[in-house]
């Protein structure tokens, strides 16, 4: 932890890949001058985080000690890391968060310590290190991780192909109705099929922007389905709160 914030990560594969993107801990030193800042890109998925050290912020919501519930991730965050901070998080695949927390959470919500919650963070507290940490919590997630087939294959087709295709219109992409599609998505992820698709839309191109640093952006916007330069800016100012330049001058400081 040398510069006072340390980031470890953990995606996993097998078993528990096709739910849960990934496992992460975030920590920053006790004697940290300043707070870190951070981005929490959208990205149509949602999260539980483990808060075992001090208050944090996103945008303007306080985190205190204790599992706070993230909702569907439709636009991008500002994170607030005060000295002491210590969390360890579960990126989940869309809709899958709903089926663990068993319910839509419109917003960061602090859950109830139910004994599941418990056991999970009294072994979190104890283990000595980030790496300890992600294995306790991979651990927990294949012992506690429900009956996964119980979401509609009509949903993880849709959301497969909107991961994976261009086009504007959704509902000739899957062989199942319009309405079915619908009801779908709001059941199981709270939003449209066509709101997911602009986050989804947009998270890629951040991705593009980031491995990519000199592609023009025409070209960015149209490898990802925009119909000009502009409209990629517009969709990315509305849902990450900086233009494509700025986020690519933001990236090349990091």
């Amino acid at each position: 932890m040398g510069s006072g914030y340390s980031f470890d990560i953990y995606k996993p594969k097998g078993r528990l890949s096709p739910y849960i993107q990934a496992i992460w801990v975030a920590r920053t030193a006790h004697t940290l001058p300043e707070p870190i800042f951070q981005y929490l890109n959208c990205d149509g998925c949602s999260g539980l985080v483990f808060n075992l050290g001090n208050v944090i912020h996103v945008d303007n919501v306080a985190l205190p000690f204790g599992v706070i519930a993230q909702p569907i991730s439709t636009r991008t965050s500002f994170v607030t890391l005060p000295a002491g901070s210590h969390m360890v998080g579960i990126r989940f695949h869309p809709s899958v968060g709903n089926i663990i927390a068993n319910a839509q959470h419109q917003q960061l919500t602090l859950l109830n310590p139910n004994r599941i919650y418990k056991t999970i963070f009294s072994k979190l507290i104890i283990s000595p290190t980030p790496h300890a940490q992600i294995v306790a919590t991979y651990r927990w997630l294949c012992e506690n991780l429900p009956v996964l087939s119980q979401l509609p294959d009509t949903l993880k087709q849709s959301i497969e192909r909107i991961k994976t295709s261009k086009e504007s219109k959704l509902f000739g992409l899957a062989p199942i109705s319009q309405r079915q599609i619908e009801r779908d998505f709001k059941k199981w992820l709270g939003i449209t099929p066509k709101h997911f698709q602009r986050v989804i839309r947009v998270h890629q191109t951040l991705n593009v922007l980031k491995a990519n640093p000199t592609l023009a952006l025409a070209d960015v916007a149209c490898i990802n389905g925009f119909t000009d330069q502009a409209h990629m800016t517009r969709e990315l100012k509305y849902m990450t709160k900086i233009t494509p330049r700025q986020y690519r001058l933001l990236i090349t400081k990091q």
